[in-house]
C-alpha cells in the first residue's frame, strides 16, 4: 500500500525556519551542572523543558518513498515536571510498529524528574505515556489506547578530570528510555521499547580551552547515534518479533534551537520490511529563551 505523507510545502516551511534560526546562534544554557544534553530523536530524555519539536522525514519502504513528519509541544509546569503534547503523520521512525499512514493517535507525557546529581551530570526521570485512539483507524491508527511508564536516564562525563586524556572524554554523554506501553482494551498488546543516545558535545573541548576549527560554529555541533529497539512482547494474537534499527546523525545545538539531521537504519529482518532507509530532521525550539515569558512554571 502506498503510504502518503504530508505536504511538501508545510516541509519546506520547516526547513525556512530551521536556516532562518541558524542566524542566531549562541551557546546552550545548562540543564544539569555544565550539561546542555542535544534533545534526542527517538529515545526519551527526562529533562523537563519549554519546547516545540518538529520532525519531518523521508523513508523508503519496498522502493518507494514517502513523507512523514511529527511533532510535540513540551510545557514545563515545575522545576521537575513537565507535560509534553504531540501527534503523527506516517511515522515509521518513532511509532514504528503502532504508526498509522494518515493522522495518527494524540500522545501526552507526564513528566517528572524525580533524581539529578549536578556534580556527576546525572538525572533520572519517571514518565506516563498515553497514546489516545483519536486518529484515523482507517488509515491505520489503534482504535483502543495505549500506555504505560517510561524509566528514563541522562549521565555525562562532565565530572571527569579536565586534563591528559580524560579532557577528550568529558564531551561525551549517555541518554536512554526502557518504555512499557500496553493496550488499555482490545486484543492484547503489550508493546516495550528501549532507546540509548550516545553523544559527543563539542563545546566542553572548547570550555577547556581547546581551539576547534571555525569554533563559533563547531562548538555547537553535536554527533550522536542513537540505538532504538521495540516489540510487542507479550500479548495473546498480536507478539512479534523484535524491531531493532541504528540512528547516527549530526545536532547544532544552541541556546534558541536545536536542529537535528539523522539517517535510520534497520539491523535486523524485523525492521527492514518497514524501513529500508530513512533521512529524519528535527528543530527543537526552546520558546522560553525566545519569549521569556512562555517560560514560567505553573507551580
Amino acid at each position: 500500500m502506498t503510504r502518503r505523507g504530508p505536504d511538501a510545502r508545510a516541509l519546506a516551511a520547516i526547513a525556512m525556519l530551521a536556516i532562518a534560526l541558524m542566524f542566531r546562534p549562541s551557546l546552550a544554557a545548562a540543564q544539569v551542572g555544565q550539561r546542555n544534553f542535544y534533545d534526542p530523536m527517538i529515545a526519551v530524555d527526562p529533562n523537563p523543558s519549554n519546547e516545540l519539536q518538529l520532525d519531518p522525514g523521508w523513508f523508503k519502504e519496498s522502493g518507494k518513498s514517502a513523507a512523514t513528519f511529527s511533532f510535540a509541544l513540551e510545557k514545563q509546569l515545575s522545576d521537575t515536571i513537565s507535560l509534553q503534547v504531540g501527534d503523527a503523520i506516517n511515522d515509521l521512525s518513532k511509532r514504528r510498529l503502532h504508526s498509522s499512514t494518515g493522522v495518527d493517535n494524540v500522545e501526552v507525557m507526564l513528566m517528572w524528574a524525580f533524581y539529578t546529581s549536578v556534580e556527576h551530570e546525572f538525572r533520572l526521570g519517571l514518565a506516563f505515556d498515553a497514546f489516545l485512539p483519536t486518529g484515523d483507524v482507517d488509515s491505520g491508527a489503534e482504535s483502543h489506547p495505549r500506555g504505560g511508564p517510561i524509566l528514563s536516564f541522562a549521565r555525562g562525563l562532565g565530572d571527569l578530570p579536565d586534563h591528559d586524556c580524560f579532557r577528550f572524554a568529558r564531551p561525551f554523554a549517555i541518554q536512554g528510555d526502557l518504555d512499557y506501553l500496553p493496550a488499555w482494551s482490545g486484543q492484547e498488546s503489550q508493546l516495550v521499547e528501549a532507546n540509548i543516545a550516545l553523544s559527543y558535545e563539542a563545546y566542553y573541548l572548547s570550555d577547556a580551552g581547546i581551539a576547534l576549527p571555525a569554533e563559533r560554529f563547531t562548538k555547537n555541533l553535536v554527533p550522536f547515534t542513537e540505538f532504538n529497539y521495540q516489540q510487542v512482547a507479550f500479548g495473546k494474537f498480536t507478539s512479534a518479533p523484535p524491531d531493532w534499527r541504528i540512528t547516527p546523525g549530526l545536532a547544532y545545538l544552541t541556546q534558541y534551537y536545536q536542529f537535528a539531521a539523522a539517517t535510520q537504519l534497520a539491523l535486523n529482518n524485523a525492521a527492514s520490511p518497514q524501513d529500508n532507509s530513512a533521512v529524519l530532521f528535527q528543530l527543537s525550539i526552546f520558546y522560553d529563551q525566545i519569549w521569556p515569558a512562555t517560560g514560567a512554571n505553573l507551580f
